[in-house]
């Protein structure tokens, strides 16, 4: 980081007003682990994991980079997020490689 101190607003998420805290995700998340204890692959997906993950990308991490500023944000996630594989298509895009290895995939499974 440029500092090695933590902004003061990132220690404690209470201080932030109610428009600039993270979104809760306990009902996302109870939504995935009861659609996955029902063996309901929608309720898991469209109506846990997906409310998640959209809410992190589209909502925590521009709310972070307001918050600490872009410098600070782009540090944290770079060394708390974008250091795992599935996360660095977010910061980096995907080649045609990995679109036509996607692609290939489903092709594969779905026999098409």
């Amino acid at each position: 980081m440029a500092s090695t101190e933590v902004p003061a607003i990132l220690k404690n998420s209470a201080d932030l007003p109610a428009d600039k805290a993270a979104p809760s995700r306990e009902s996302e998340q109870g939504s995935a682990r009861h659609g996955a204890s029902m063996q309901g692959p929608d309720y898991t997906w469209w109506h846990g994991m997906y409310e998640v993950a959209k809410h992190f990308y589209e909502k925590f991490i521009p709310q972070l980079e307001e918050v600490a500023g872009k410098e600070v944000a782009k540090e944290l996630l770079d060394k708390y997020v974008y250091t795992q594989e599935g996360h660095l298509w977010h910061r980096d895009g995907m080649s045609k490689d990995a679109l036509q290895k996607i692609q290939k995939f489903y092709e594969d499974r779905y026999q098409q």
